[in-house]
């Protein structure tokens, strides 16, 4: 008998293991690790993926046989091989903490501490006996660890696997690895031994570990000698005399046709209950074919095939991840045991399994179909009916039924219906989804942006490319022969001025471009704001409104070395960290290197700030000019709150912000060196607690002033 996780929660409450809030996460945590699990039966297959996992937990799902293992999560508790593999090991080499008392042994002990019982006894002292000292679990870990091999550690000991070897047939090791379980014959070492062979090993079907009732010596034997001989020689196959073999894999059997390392060898599935259920149902040890004959073998490499026609598409039969099925219109449908098999199943039958399973098929929000009245471009035109009433159906699209037809839908005329179902179609197909656009936005066509001009670099290569790619092979080579020749390249003036020019040209054509674009908005009637949104789109991404974004210190640092460091020959990565390094070098004695660049960024900060008002206060005015046209929707005004409600308000500086503003500058380590961004927080940080009160009141007065002027102006 087995548990079912109600026995077993009664089980575990009777032995005196854990307590009741615990008993879920334990099923929970034994299932996730597949140490227990629900096998599949029979050509059952799982209902759900298992819980996605990582690790070791996922190879523990490998070795119990993945998703024939784990099963539907209903019905009886089975071990695993995993389970097998740790329990014979904790069972072997730490007894006491498998014990079922353990629990309610420490349990009681704890009680006893925590009550005052035993005063010689405390937390601290039983710790340190339960980890520390030679009994300790530290200790006999690391025994353990020392003393067991690691094929040992690995291997399940069933108990229909005491094979004795004595010298009529080898001993047989089952082991769970990172990518399944696997058998190896132990009779052969890999330490030079026996001719210094390396033990043969084949995989076990994950169908096979999940059931262990049909893990024997004599299917063993079975598996590892078809894996020795390369398989099961079926025959050869009549078209091109290839060898055909019958071979056992992780997911049960399946044919090879053609020989290993072969030009040309292919694998071809076989249906579940031919390939022995995932490899559940596999007797090799009493039929070593399967049952497959040379005729069935020819016929599963032959898949898919062509069954019959219907309205002149064929259907196919073939064998898929979850079983066989037939293929029509790109659709798919199971073929089930009873209807037939992918190599006998007749035109009758394919055509009523297709006609029922997928031009038939109900939708998921239909009862049913009322009337069927004609083919239209290969899909039938029908009455259904749904939730909400009648309706015609066409494909995925839906129309609705005429009320006279109420009665007697088989009276609706083909044409009629199909009218209907063109105007649906046609209707549906104008609908843009999301967010409509104006029909004016959409008309405006805009001339193309003019192209970006090229570096000196792409000028360069354009001109080097042909002569390089003649004695280089692959692109790769080529960039890095072009790379490599300008490091080298002195005469680079050329190529700067051709830059130059370039870019004056792209910035003339690029006002002509903006003139011509904002002359065709004006006379479509666009406002300022728009135009800058329709332009921009128009060229692409690009700098934001056409202003261009401020540089960091370092970015300009990096604009005036670069050119410098880039003539040594480095290679990207190594002149970004050369750049960096003498970045860092900067920062060293006054640091007036470094601040001639602080000075830089200052600059260009305030250039584009300037810039960013001058175009506020431009849509400002446009905003403020009244139109001609009275067309204010709604849409329109919810829109514009919503962008003022997301506008932040400026906050005034608080004091501690404002000592940090005027000492930051003055932050030094110990030694003098500049600290980090994340050392100067700390240290002002200190600073600001050590500060005396009329300091500190001085910044608060400070703040509340700059708060008050804050206040005045908005």
């Amino acid at each position: 008998p087995r548990y079912n996780e109600a026995s077993f929660v009664k089980e575990l409450e009777a032995l005196g293991v854990g307590r009741p809030s615990t008993y879920a996460s334990v099923v929970q945590t034994l299932r996730q690790r597949a140490y227990i699990g629900t096998p599949l039966k029979g050509d059952e297959s799982a209902r759900s993926k298992p819980k996605a996992v990582s690790g070791a937990a996922r190879i523990a799902q490998r070795a119990a046989g993945g998703d024939e293992f784990m099963g539907s999560g209903r019905g009886p508790l089975c071990p695993s091989l995993s389970a097998f593999v740790v329990c014979t090991l904790l069972e072997k080499h730490f007894p006491s903490y498998v014990d079922p008392s353990f629990t309610a042994d420490m349990e009681g002990k704890l009680d006893s501490i925590a009550s005052g019982n035993k005063e010689e006894e405390t937390r601290i002292k039983y710790l340190e006996d339960y980890w520390g000292g030679e009994d300790g679990l530290a200790a006999q870990v690391d025994r353990v660890d020392k003393v067991v091999d690691a094929s040992e550690a690995r291997r399940a000991d069933l108990p229909g696997l005491l094979t004795k070897n004595d010298g009529e047939e080898d001993d047989i090791g089952l082991f769970i690895g990172p990518w399944g379980a696997y058998i190896q014959r132990m009779g052969v070492s890999d330490t030079g031994s026996t001719d210094e062979e390396t033990p043969p090993t084949a995989n076990l079907p994950q169908g096979m570990a999940a059931d262990l009732s049909t893990i024997t010596p004599e299917v063993l034997n079975a598996l590892l000698a078809a894996k020795e001989k390369d398989g099961i020689l079926l025959g050869q196959h009549p078209k091109d005399g290839r060898n055909i073999r019958l071979k056992i894999g992780r997911y049960g059997a399946y044919l090879q046709w053609g020989d290993a390392g072969e030009e040309g060898t292919t694998n071809h599935s076989l249906p579940r209950d031919v390939g022995g259920l995932g490899g559940r149902n596999i007797d090799l040890a009493g039929a070593a074919t399967l049952g497959i004959t040379l005729e069935d073998a020819v016929g599963y490499t032959g898949l898919p095939r062509t069954v019959c026609e219907l309205h002149d598409m064929p259907i196919l039969a073939s064998i898929g991840p979850y079983g066989p099925y037939l293929k029509y219109n790109n659709t798919f449908v199971s073929l089930k045991k009873e209807e037939g098999d992918v190599l006998t199943v007749d035109d009758v039958t394919a055509k009523r399994i297709v006609t029922e399973g997928i031009i038939n098929k109900p939708d998921r929000l239909a009862r049913g179909v009322l009337a069927e009245l004609g083919e239209k471009d290969g899909s039938m035109v029908c009455v259904k009916d749904g939730r909400f009433g009648m309706y015609i159906n066409w494909k995925r699209v839906n129309a609705k039924m005429p009320a006279e037809y109420y009665e007697n839908p088989d009276d609706l005329p083909l044409e009629e219906a199909w009218s209907l179902i063109e105007a649906k179609a046609g209707s549906t197909s104008c609908k843009s989804g999301r967010g409509k656009k104006s029909g004016k936005s959409k008309s405006i066509d805009l001339p193309p942006a003019p192209k970006r001009p090229i570096s000196a670099y792409l000028h360069f290569c354009a001109e080097m490319r042909p002569q390089v790619a003649e004695s280089a092979g692959s692109l790769g080579e080529v960039s890095k022969a072009l790379a490599a020749m300008w490091a080298d390249c002195d005469d680079r003036q050329k190529y700067d001025d051709l830059a130059t020019a370039g870019k004056e040209d792209y910035e003339e054509k690029k006002t002509a471009w903006q003139d011509e674009c904002d002359k065709i908005m004006t006379k479509a009637g666009l406002s300022k704001a728009s135009r800058l949104k329709t332009v921009k789109k128009a060229k692409g991404r690009g700098e934001d409104n056409g202003i261009k974004k401020p540089l960091s210190a370092y970015l300009h640092f990096c604009a005036s070395k670069r050119p410098e460091v880039a003539k040594e020959g480095m290679a990207l990565g190594a002149v970004s960290k050369e750049i960096a390094r003498l970045w860092a070098e900067t920062a060293e004695g006054d640091g007036d290197e470094r601040k001639k660049y602080q000075d830089m960024a200052a600059a260009d900060k305030e250039r584009y700030e300037k810039e960013l008002a001058e175009l506020g206060s431009s849509r400002a005015t446009a905003k403020a000019k009244p139109t001609s046209r009275r067309k204010t929707t709604t849409k329109r005004t919810s829109k514009t709150t919503k962008a003022k409600a997301k506008t932040k308000t400026p906050r005034a500086p608080s004091a501690y912000m404002m000592f940090c503003s005027d000492n930051r500058q003055n932050v030094s380590k110990e030694d003098g060196t500049k600290p980090t961004f994340g050392e100067t927080a700390k240290l002002l940080a200190a600073m600001w607690k050590e500060i005396d009160d009329n300091t500190r009141s001085e910044y608060q007065q400070r703040a509340a002033e700059e708060k008050e002027k804050l206040m005045a102006s908005q």
